[in-house]
């Protein structure tokens, strides 16, 4: 647990790389199981990985400016950004082969 008015600096990185990597792992996690080529399952990973670090990063700094520095306007703007990225990640899926 981290108090968001005591943070800076480098713990401030190191709690958000940590959010970036769970929401990194289960992005990939979401496509390893799916029926499909290899390829495309691969490939969606690293997009849906990709997504998902940037969605929790996203998430991450923009309660960051509205709770410690008290920036609503950029907060908001940052979870506007964070919802976009939400929205892409819902759309990348793993193409089925027809015929």
């Amino acid at each position: 647990m981290a108090s968001v008015l005591e943070m800076s600096g480098g713990p401030m990185i190191a709690v958000m790389l940590a959010a970036a990597a769970f929401g990194a792992a289960a992005g990939a996690a979401s496509a390893l199981g799916a029926s499909g080529d290899p390829d495309d399952r691969r490939t969606v990973a690293l997009l849906r990985a990709g997504l998902g670090a940037a969605f929790s990063a996203c998430l991450y700094f923009g309660m960051l400016m509205f709770l410690r520095d008290g920036q609503l306007i950029a907060a908001l703007a940052v979870f506007a950004l964070a919802g976009f990225l939400a929205y892409c990640l819902t759309q990348i899926r793993i193409r089925t082969r027809v015929g």
